[in-house]
């Protein structure tokens, strides 16, 4: 999984929400996603396409704390 975006909304907005609606987030569009394996982050990258199809180019590995 990826995470595109970060960001905080009241639960009373989530019950409200509807198709159109406008999430504010706290994540630029350029700043790089961050990429799960089985919920661990593991790689982060920039998202984009590549010959037609959505895709992350990796800019590094994610190094686990021990």
């Amino acid at each position: 999984s990826v995470e595109l975006a970060r960001g905080n909304v009241p639960a009373r907005f989530v019950a409200e929400m509807q198709p159109g609606d406008i999430i504010p987030l706290e994540t630029s569009p350029t700043e790089e996603a961050i990429i799960k394996v089985e919920g661990v982050p593991k790689y982060r990258g920039f998202v984009g396409s590549s010959r037609g199809s959505r895709a992350i180019r990796l800019t590094g590995a994610i190094m686990k704390e021990d």
